[in-house]
Parts: C-alpha cells; sequence; structure tokens
C-alpha cells in the first residue's frame, strides 16, 4: 500500500470505480438494504471475521476501518482505536477512511457524507458499502491476473509397441520438465542451496 500526503495508506494504480458505487442512490428499499447487509457479511467472512450484521445500521465506523484493513492487508494512521468513542472521534475515523478510499481509487467520493455515516444514514452506510465491495473486486481481478498460470502437465506415456515411440515420449516428457525448470527459475533455486548449504551435493550437469 502506497502512502499519500496525510499519510493514509493506500493502493497504487486502481482504476476509477464505475459510475453505479458511485452515484446517489435515490431510494433504499429493503431489497437494497438486504443485499448491503449480504455484502458487509461477505467481506467479514473474506477477513477470517465469524461477526455478522443483521442490519446496515450495525455498520459502524470502527467497523468500516476494520474491513479496510483486514480486506486490504493495510493498518490505517491516525485512527482512533479506543473501545468507547467520542462522535468527534468517530467523525475522524471515518473521514480518514475517505480520504484513503479516494486516494486509492483516484478520485473524490463527494457523495459519501462522513457525518451521515457517524449518524447512522441508512443510504450513505450503503454507498459506503458498495465501494469497498467494487474496490475489494477490483483488488481481487488483479491478484488473480497477477497469478501465473499453472502450466499444464504433459499427457501420460501411453503403453508403447514400438521402441522409437517410447523414445519419442520421454523425449517430450524431459523437454517439458526442462520447459518448466526455465520458467520457475528453479535452476537459480538450486544453486541458492548449494551456496548456503556447504553439504549440500548438487548433481553434475553436462554442458
Amino acid at each position: 500500500m502506497a502512502s499519500n500526503g496525510n499519510g493514509a495508506s493506500s493502493s497504487a494504480n486502481i482504476p476509477s470505480l464505475s459510475p453505479a458505487s458511485t452515484a446517489a442512490v435515490a431510494g433504499v428499499s429493503p431489497a437494497y438494504l438486504a443485499e448491503c447487509v449480504s455484502v458487509v457479511n461477505d467481506l467479514l467472512s473474506r477477513c477470517g471475521i465469524t461477526h455478522t450484521i443483521t442490519a446496515v445500521s450495525e455498520c459502524s465506523p470502527s467497523l468500516f476501518v476494520l474491513l479496510f484493513e483486514g480486506l486490504f492487508s493495510s493498518r490505517l494512521p491516525n485512527i482512533h482505536r479506543e473501545k468507547k468513542q467520542t462522535g468527534a472521534e468517530k467523525l475522524h475515523n471515518i473521514r480518514e477512511l475517505i480520504a484513503t478510499l479516494e486516494y486509492t481509487v483516484g478520485m473524490p467520493l463527494h457523495h459519501i457524507d462522513a457525518e451521515a455515516i457517524v449518524n447512522g444514514d441508512a443510504k450513505q452506510l450503503c454507498l459506503l458499502i458498495q465501494v469497498l465491495k467494487e474496490l475489494c473486486g477490483v483488488v481481487e481481478e488483479r491478484r488473480r491476473a497477477a497469478e501465473p498460470r499453472r502450466r499444464r502437465p504433459p499427457t501420460p506415456v501411453p503403453p508403447a509397441d514400438d521402441d522409437d515411440l517410447l523414445d519419442f515420449r520421454v523425449e517430450e516428457v524431459s523437454e517439458w520438465c526442462d520447459s518448466v525448470m526455465r520458467a520457475s527459475n528453479l535452476s537459480e533455486q538450486v544453486r541458492d542451496v548449494g551456496a548456503l548449504n556447504p553439504d549440500y551435493s548438487q548433481p553434475e550437469v553436462e554442458p
């Protein structure tokens, strides 16, 4: 996580959120409230937290801070962490979180009102929930894209009636193993093991 001028933590180069998550909600229907409750419980589960909520009104400033830090493995600075917080401290925490989110997504979130969130406004709570949901989705998508694609193992060597066919299959498997070794830099790891462990006997490789 990068840091902005206020010391807030952030993910770098996260694209802008979609209009759906940043536009003001015309009305808060029971179905939408239920969806937001489900989203929060899902995000809590991703953080490894077994606690669940039953209403968006249970989303306190401390819960939002906990979600952000758990989802993005980053501790927000300048946060009041006392169990009992004053209204001013809660407002400060939400403003710090919103500032971090703005820096992270690279756009202002003027439609989110920190005071309304502290006061438990359902509409504002849902807006902040949706922003966290989409940002989490963007980060997870990038993590998946960054993971190296798993290489498919070679097809099993079929029973061969002909010695030439068997030799061909053995050579094919050997070439595949070599390609995996090169792609994974395993040869470099082997050299590192040899350097750190004098007793390690590295097999000689023919030139």
